[in-house]
């Protein structure tokens, strides 16, 4: 049944050879002759060209319609399901990353007093800021990728690691 789904052309014109040649072998119809003598019909009068012509491209143009709309289709879901995994997996990224920030705000609650100010407000602004862009990339929309040294990496915008 996949096969079918797959590729639906090809069974249809296997099933149209079969057709034309049990046709012929078995019974007394000659699908080609009838053909040679539509054409026959159609080369002999010029409207009937024009409208087999105008046919032809219609059923091309339907045709890649058809194929462009199933394409997209196919990218629309890629993308969800990009995003999906995307999703969960920053959420085990935010769990793991902000049990370390909470960590790191009870060492900050210890080196209070011990540590210069301007050095605690340096490390409260890295807090802030590391969490403001876990926040960025779990709320994308979309998954667009930008290079890194390290490769390529989901780019969340101004917030964003590489930004």
């Amino acid at each position: 049944m996949t096969g079918i789904r797959r590729f639906p052309a090809t069974y249809l014109t296997i099933a149209l050879a079969g057709v034309i040649f049990v046709s012929d072998f078995f019974t007394d119809v000659n699908l080609f002759h009838a053909a040679s003598k539509l054409f026959e019909h159609i080369a002999n009068n010029h409207v009937y060209a024009l409208v087999t012509a105008a046919l032809v491209i219609v059923v091309g143009v339907c045709a890649d319609a058809f194929l462009s709309g199933q394409r997209v289709k196919r990218e629309i879901e890629i993308q969800a399901q990009r995003l999906r995994v995307l999703r969960a997996t920053m959420r085990a990224v935010q769990e793991i990353v902000n049990n370390t920030l909470n960590e790191l705000q009870l060492f900050r609650l210890d080196a209070e007093g011990l540590v210069p100010q301007e050095s605690l407000k340096l490390f409260d602004d890295i807090i802030q800021g590391t969490s403001a862009k876990l926040k960025a990339v779990e709320e994308l929309e979309s998954t667009p990728e930008i290079g890194s040294p390290f490769g390529n990496i989901i780019d969340a915008g101004p917030n964003s690691a590489a930004g």
